[in-house]
């Protein structure tokens, strides 16, 4: 059962972030960096007292949610490896996890974007399952 956690953590916090922010960024650049949308986002807003263009705005927030899922990914990637090493527990991380998946959740059905709505809950679901078998080898293993 920890073997299974294990995976599911590896699948949930490490091999989808990555990938999905490699995804968005490649995007990013070649889809959401295009002229006709640079010229299409050229209007201004105020923000902290300062006139700001909304496609820089925009443009920096897109990049950079590419490469923080790339780098929340290898951060897991790290914890996966101290989990295996037995220099780490995967609770912690996993309930880490489970907080910034109810947060996709939220933002998806916040903005209608109902791909990353439904991802979300299949993380979610995949990191319960992962804390729920975690929970149960640890509480086998002290029993024994």
């Amino acid at each position: 059962m920890k073997k299974a956690a294990n995976i599911l953590f590896l699948i949930v916090g490490v091999i989808l972030p990555i990938l999905i922010g490699a995804l968005h960024t490649e995007a990013h650049f070649q889809t959401l960096t295009s002229p006709l949308l640079k010229e299409m986002l050229q209007g201004t807003f105020i923000l902290f007292d300062q006139e700001e263009i909304l496609y820089q705005t925009w443009g920096i927030m897109s990049f950079m949610m590419g490469i923080a899922f790339m780098i929340i990914g290898m951060l897991n990637a790290h914890t996966y490896h101290q989990v295996r090493t037995g220099k780490a527990k995967l609770t912690i991380p996993l309930l880490i996890m489970i907080t910034y998946l109810g947060c996709v959740i939220y933002a998806g059905h916040e903005f209608q974007q109902f791909p990353q709505f439904y991802g979300g809950i299949i993380g979610l679901i995949l990191a319960l399952i992962s804390v729920g078998l975690y929970s149960f080898s640890m509480s086998n293993s002290q029993a024994s």
